[in-house]
């Protein structure tokens, strides 16, 4: 294989249809249910799929998680992250 060839094929990957909304809100569920994705992807992940905040999670990711605009976001940290205390929240 030629990189060339290399090259078309995976640009072939990234042609057609994007994928669908359902598929795209799995891979999210996906990507939050693995606990070696780095931070700056679980960071990405908030707001996008409830399973990420049912596991521990670093500190920056609970910051962020504390200061998201969805309160969706906020209110789900809250009870699925018991441990939490009031310094997290001022």
């Amino acid at each position: 294989m030629t990189i060339d060839s290399r090259a078309a094929t995976w640009a072939s990957l990234f042609q057609g249809p994007p994928p669908a909304a359902a598929l795209r809100e799995q891979w999210a569920h996906g990507l939050a249910r693995n606990q070696a994705a780095p931070e700056d992807v679980q960071h990405g992940l908030l707001g996008h799929t409830h399973h990420l905040l049912w596991q521990p999670l670093p500190v920056g990711v609970v910051d962020a998680a504390v200061d998201h605009p969805d309160r969706r976001v906020r209110g789900l940290l809250a009870e699925a992250q018991p441990h939490l205390t009031a310094q997290h929240w001022a």
